[in-house]
């Protein structure tokens, strides 16, 4: 009994520190393209880089207003569709048919 307690003490350690190793190798990439990112890329962080559009093929400067509006367009038809469904499939489940048919 105690052996393949020890066992599975030692296995369960054994695979902690594996996970973990994994974890801190998969680390090194990420963590090497986010500093590459900022070191690089802080320079250009201004208010005109937020406010104005994108520039043709080929042009200098711009922004990423597009980007920004593009992401707010989505994320509010997805709200608008994802909302309503998620509040009428949710609201029947959570109220006891014996309350919704007393009211």
């Amino acid at each position: 009994m105690f052996s393949s307690m020890r066992a599975r003490r030692f296995s369960n350690r054994l695979f902690i520190v594996l996970a973990t190793l994994a974890f801190l190798v998969a680390l090194v990439p990420l963590v090497s393209i986010l500093y590459q990112t900022i070191a690089i890329g802080s320079s250009v962080l201004n208010s005109d880089f937020f406010t104005q559009i994108t520039p043709p093929i080929g042009g200098s400067g711009g922004g990423i207003l597009n980007a920004i509006e593009g992401s707010l367009v989505m994320v509010g038809i997805a709200s608008l569709i994802g909302i309503p469904i998620g509040l009428f499939t949710g609201v029947p489940f959570r109220v006891p048919w014996k309350n919704r048919q007393q009211s």
